[in-house]
């Protein structure tokens, strides 16, 4: 029964990460068909629309669990026979992280909201598939060019770079 649930929920995050890659390719090429070229505030606006509003509530909503929970003294929970399993959650590095689009900072808690940990990956994608479209689409040259400048700076800032992969900790 444990082997089908973890991959019943693998297959979930390989499904949430092909769906959001439709949802992502199919909003740049909205963008750059309603503006005959590719406007990145535009991109920029409807990917903070879609993704902030949620991860704020989600950042707000387990914070103020976790208050309520430190109040009442419940610090843990016993799943079974598994370990103690702390509540715990990081608003203000969150908070850093989104403000950074991730190069700062992380979106876990301490186990409470750890599936936020996909989110990463998809502000990170929003983020080089905007520089993308924008090297690709954007009107002028001088557009085109920061968008690969930063685009490769944002790639070093978060270690990226294939010649770091074996820098890497192993988890």
């Amino acid at each position: 029964a444990h082997l089908a649930v973890n991959l019943v929920a693998r297959l979930a995050v390989v499904f949430f990460f092909v769906v959001s890659g439709f949802v992502i390719a199919q909003s740049v090429d909205l963008n750059r068909r309603a503006t005959s070229g590719f406007s990145g505030p535009n991109y920029f606006v409807a990917r903070c629309a879609r993704i902030l509003p949620p991860l704020l509530a989600t950042v707000a909503i387990t914070w103020i669990l976790y208050v309520v929970l430190l109040y009442l003294g419940w610090t843990f929970v016993r799943w079974g026979a598994a370990e103690r399993l702390v509540y715990v959650t990081f608003p203000g590095e969150q908070l850093q992280a989104i403000a950074s689009l991730t190069v700062f900072g992380d979106l876990l808690g301490a186990r409470f909201n750890g599936p936020l940990w996909s989110l990463v990956y998809e502000i990170r994608a929003y983020v080089l598939t905007g520089c993308a479209a924008l090297a690709l689409f954007a009107a002028t040259r001088t557009v085109r060019m920061a968008a690969v400048i930063f685009a490769l700076l944002y790639i070093g800032a978060l270690n990226l770079w294939p010649w770091h992969w074996h820098l890497r900790p192993r988890q």
